[in-house]
């Protein structure tokens, strides 16, 4: 990919817009632009694009993925998804230059999807899929950038207690999660095991797609039993807490209090699969996804 052209008049306001580009073409692209290039991540369709707020659980069974979203049935999109899956991992990531044994690296995946929220744990994925741990960490680079992954580290700022350090691994799209773990409809998502962990995922995405820039996101968890899905930070100090809970009888867990007293967040939240906001303890408040993404905005 030759495109030396925009050095030949290098002007303010000249810009090359590539919405993608084949994994191909950028391996074999003799120019890095270094300097002269931004990048600006697109996320999924998220909730705050839906005409109403009743899509929200065909998103997130489906995922924000556009043609598993609006495909005409469930049927069709988890077949979508599949395929999209056998692509990535047959042709895409050899592409890139990840040759591997690809029925290990879709075990790999299905690992992964079955602890879907679970902590990093490289020896224990390598000798379940028969592979080195270094052959795992190349799984997870590759995986995580062409956005198949994502690791979310955890906040280990005070030294002081005995923190996790481990990154917790999440499948980024829910639909593929569900196709991974052939789950055939909504209902059946509703009682499968991995209802949990997909949610939490579903809403780590949809947070981080709405965050703003000078905020980041991280979890915490000691070994003492101190645990949060969601800390916000913001100027190096911790500002939001969050639980993520599929139960539509949410209540404050003592390690989750134990969070709030670590860091003394003035603004605590569980998200609820509901609507409504209330109250469950004193600084604490249920909040819907749909207000809370809300919250985030004023952030």
């Amino acid at each position: 990919m030759n495109i030396s052209f925009i050095d030949r008049n290098r002007r303010n306001g000249r810009f090359l817009i590539l919405g993608s580009a084949s994994p191909e073409l950028i391996r074999r692209s003799s120019e890095s632009l270094a300097g002269r290039i931004s990048f600006e991540e697109l996320f999924p369709l998220h909730i705050a694009e839906l005409a109403d707020r009743s899509s929200i659980e065909s998103l997130w069974y489906r995922s924000g993925l556009p043609p598993a979203f609006l495909a005409g049935s469930d049927n069709k999109a988890m077949r979508w998804l599949r395929d999209y899956l056998h692509t990535v991992t047959t042709r895409d990531l050899p592409i890139l230059g990840l040759n591997t044994d690809v029925t290990k690296l879709r075990m790999f995946l299905y690992l992964l999807a079955q602890q879907q929220g679970g902590l990093m744990n490289r020896e224990t994925l390598a000798r379940s899929t028969g592979v080195s741990a270094t052959t795992i960490s190349r799984y997870l680079y590759y995986l995580e950038h062409i956005f198949v992954i994502r690791e979310l580290q955890p906040w280990y700022v005070n030294m002081r207690k005995r923190l996790v350090r481990s990154p917790k691994v999440y499948i980024r799209h829910s639909g593929l999660l569900h196709a991974m773990l052939n789950i055939q409809s909504h209902n059946e998502l509703i009682n499968h095991l991995a209802v949990g962990g997909s949610w939490e995922g579903f809403v780590v995405e949809q947070t981080l797609a709405l965050l703003p820039d000078h905020c980041h996101m991280y979890f915490y968890r000691t070994h003492q039993g101190a645990e949060a899905d969601i800390l916000i930070v913001k100027r190096n100090k911790p500002v939001v807490c969050a639980d993520i809970k599929r139960t539509y009888a949410p209540m404050m867990s003592r390690g989750f209090a134990n969070v709030i007293q670590d860091h003394q967040t003035e603004q605590n939240f569980i998200i609820w699969p509901g609507e409504e906001n209330f109250p469950v303890a004193e600084n604490v408040q249920a909040m819907g996804l749909w207000n809370w993404l809300e919250f985030l905005q004023s952030l």
